[in-house]
């Protein structure tokens, strides 16, 4: 195989470990939390977003069903419509407590006063 392609294959393996962690942060689980749902160590689900360990088709899919998304979404990452975006700041603001949701949604309606602007 050519060096070309050996980076290519390193930065594709990368690109998915870093999908995998996004989803799993999105839904507020940490890599033990995740672990226990795959039946995983947490050493594994590190060495799965960091591409170190192999990662398979099925183990794709166990993970797309246990994050409920998209086995696309660790493969490429598309633009989000604004549903996917939507819901992604829902899995974030879910583990505050109200006061602190209550901080973050003025910031955002500030953030997008200037932005519109």
């Amino acid at each position: 195989m050519s060096q070309e392609f050996n980076v290519a294959i390193s930065s594709f393996r990368k690109s998915v470990g870093k999908a995998i962690a996004e989803q799993r942060k999105q839904r507020g689980l940490t890599q033990e939390q995740l672990g226990e749902k795959l039946g995983l160590e947490t050493e594994t689900v590190n060495r799965l977003e960091r591409r170190v360990t192999s990662l398979t088709l099925e183990r794709l899919e166990q993970l797309a069903d246990i994050l409920n998304c998209p086995v696309r979404s660790f493969l490429w990452h598309e633009e989000a419509d604004s549903q996917e975006q939507a819901e992604a700041i829902v899995n974030m603001l879910r583990h505050l407590p109200p006061e602190r949701r209550t901080h973050v949604m003025r910031f955002v309606e500030e953030l997008v006063r200037v932005l519109q602007d």
